[in-house]
This record gives C-alpha cells, sequence and structure tokens, in this order.
C-alpha cells in the first residue's frame, strides 16, 4: 500500500466508527430519558396531591361549624337575663346594660327552648326601681321575676381603646355569664359559668379615620352578645371564627 492508500485508510477510519458512537450516544440519552418518566410523574402527581389538599381545606374552612349548647338547661323552663356592669362602664357606654339586656333576652327566646321569659323590659324596670337589688340573692331575685332560671351576665370590662390612647381602636369586652336554678336545691349557687372574652378590630392600626366609633362599639357588643348567647342552644360558626 503506497503511502496516498495509507494516509487515506486512516482518515477513513474514524468517519466509519462515528455512526457507532452516535447509536451508543442515543441509546444513553433513551435510557435516561426513561429512567426520568417516574420522577416526572411522581413530581406531577405531587402537585396534583398537593393542589387537591389545598382543595379540600379550602372548602372544609368555608363550611360552617356546628356547635353544641354548653349549658340546656333553658329548654322546657322560664327564664329572665339580668345584665350588670359597674358605674365606670355605665358612665362611658350608658347604653350598653340594656343593649345587651334587650338583644340576650330576644336570642335567647328565639333560640333556647325555654317555656317562658320574663321580657328585657321588665327586668330593666326592676333594676331602676331597686337601686339595692345587687344586695339581694339570686333565689330571691328570680322569685320576685317569676322565673325558674335567672341568667346573669357580668359586663367587667368594655372599653374601645387601650387606656392612654384614644388614637387607635383596641375594643375589649369581657364579662362572666352565670346560671341560678331557682327549683334547685342551691338556688344561689351558679350552676354554670363561663367567661367570655371578645375583641375588635382584628387588625391594629386602626383608627377612626380608618372605623367610625360607632362601627367599632356596634361590632363589639354584636360579637360579645354572640358568644354570651351561644353558650344556650347548638348554633354554627365558621371554621376558624374571628372571634
Amino acid at each position: 500500500m503506497n503511502s496516498l492508500q495509507t494516509t487515506h485508510a486512516r482518515h477513513a477510519c474514524p468517519a466509519t466508527a462515528a455512526p457507532g458512537r452516535a447509536r451508543g450516544a442515543s441509546v444513553r440519552l433513551a435510557a435516561a430519558f426513561v429512567l426520568c418518566l417516574p420522577c416526572v410523574a411522581l413530581l406531577s402527581g405531587c402537585n396534583i396531591l398537593g393542589a387537591g389538599a389545598a382543595m379540600m381545606e379550602s372548602a372544609r374552612r368555608a363550611t360552617p361549624v356546628t356547635v353544641e349548647a354548653e349549658y340546656v338547661g333553658l329548654t322546657g323552663k322560664s327564664f329572665a337575663v339580668m345584665v350588670t356592669a359597674d358605674q365606670v362602664i355605665q358612665a362611658e357606654y350608658p347604653e350598653i346594660v340594656s343593649k345587651v339586656a334587650l338583644d340576650a333576652t330576644k336570642r335567647l327566646t328565639e333560640n333556647a327552648n325555654a317555656t317562658g321569659v320574663v321580657p328585657a323590659e321588665v327586668v330593666l324596670q326592676f333594676q331602676f326601681q331597686n337601686p339595692r337589688w345587687s344586695m339581694r340573692s339570686p333565689s330571691e331575685i328570680a322569685k320576685q321575676l317569676g322565673c325558674d332560671r335567672l341568667v346573669v351576665i357580668d359586663i367587667r370590662d368594655y372599653r374601645l381603646t387601650d387606656p392612654g390612647n384614644k388614637w387607635l381602636w383596641k375594643g375589649r369586652a369581657m364579662g362572666v355569664v352565670s346560671v341560678y336554678e331557682a327549683d334547685s336545691a342551691l338556688p344561689d349557687d351558679a350552676v354554670f359559668r363561663k367567661t367570655v372574652d371578645v375583641s375588635f378590630p382584628d387588625v391594629e392600626g386602626q383608627g377612626p379615620a380608618e372605623i367610625p366609633r360607632i362601627g367599632v362599639n356596634s361590632v363589639l357588643v354584636s360579637r360579645f352578645i354572640d358568644r354570651a348567647t351561644w353558650l344556650f342552644y347548638t348554633h354554627e360558626e365558621k371554621y376558624d371564627p374571628d372571634y
């Protein structure tokens, strides 16, 4: 073989070997793609499961939750609601006692399955005409009002702002709800007692420019009445309540 043929042969060998290397690379690429398919499917499945779980959680939070009554002793009985608050609270919020008394009595009349009720106006008049009524025992008051159950809502804190800061709303209403059974062996001992504590607004840093005073007061007392009366009948609440 002459030098020209030898040189041609040396250059021809790489050219004939190239298709083999290309086929090998193609096989490896295909294998890698096949191996990656389960990973892609797994990731897709995780994304689908994650989206499904998020949708289920969203639906659950949007569905109201049924909450059972904590005290059912008003069923088949007559009752009266008596609201108390100290003079400092009544001086700043003179309507608070009558508002809670009227709305709470109405709510329980409609939902607590009682057989009788002493109208809130009668109870308020009794308190006004008997300034020393707080010195009487629960059994005496229940007897004078003519009811089987005396529901006492004692408002212990009611304010729209923190002390010393009248520029930002930070409302709080806190009280104790007690029940006395006039027909029990111990009519002067509370058979049920629960503290109710609510607040408004839910977002800090808001003042009169964002929410007027009347709006804060209205929502706060409404929330307090909700929590005070929900104790007596089965009701629905948000899955993640604001108050």
